[in-house]
């Protein structure tokens, strides 16, 4: 809900994300394919991440539509938020002092949307896997957070932004997950098979997004 309040106080603005910004989405991409190939080789030879032509569709679509700026919260992820069930808002964001920096000096947003709310959708995802929660469980938290933010943002969306950080959002999953295997594995950790196949379940899925990306 504090997200799509947020991107919807930034709909009057109206601004196109900056031409460095969304080359700076694109190399984050790029740095986390290799990154998640290179974790997924060593987990196992038989991991292979996507070729990386398969990600130039989707990267067009959002260079040609990459949506709109809003303002944005910075440096998101679960460590940020508290939660205490005694108080009237139960839940807290203990960074907010990093909020200016998604502004500018005529106070114009500058966080592109559909990256604002990927990167929500994240902390369930990556963190969420690592806690040791389970795809349904992983799939409620995501759709319940959705569903909030739909009831307070009426703003139109771009399909191309949303698919390109789904995409990118998978791809460091995967890199994340690889790299806590590797850790585990170290370690003498049991419960290899098991997370070989979560990760070729996590690269199975990223393969059925490349295959449909949207143009709107």
């Amino acid at each position: 809900k504090a997200l799509g309040e947020l991107q919807e106080k930034g709909i009057k603005f109206s601004q196109n994300p900056s031409t460095l910004k969304v080359n700076i989405a694109i190399g984050n991409l790029h740095d986390s394919l290799a990154l998640a190939q290179e974790h997924l080789s060593q987990v196992s030879k038989s991991l292979k991440i996507s070729e990386s032509n398969k990600f130039l569709s989707s990267t067009e679509n959002f260079i040609n539509n990459p949506g709109k700026t809003s303002f944005g919260f910075a440096d998101i992820h679960g460590g940020q938020f508290v939660w205490d069930p005694t108080r009237k808002r139960p839940l807290g964001y203990i960074d907010a002092e990093f909020v200016p920096s998604t502004i500018t000096k005529t106070h114009q947003p500058l966080s592109i949307s559909a990256e604002e709310y990927s990167r929500f959708l994240l902390i369930f995802e990556s963190e969420g896997f690592l806690a040791g929660l389970n795809s349904n469980e992983v799939a409620t938290l995501k759709n319940s957070f959705a569903k909030g933010f739909s009831s307070e943002y009426t703003g139109l969306r771009s399909n191309a932004a949303d698919h390109f950080f789904s995409i990118s959002s998978s791809v460091t999953t995967i890199q994340d997950l690889a790299e806590f295997s590797l850790v585990l594995k170290n370690i003498n950790k049991p419960g290899g098979n098991l997370r070989e196949r979560f990760l070729r379940n996590l690269l199975e899925d990223l393969d059925h997004k490349l295959k449909f990306p949207p143009k709107g």
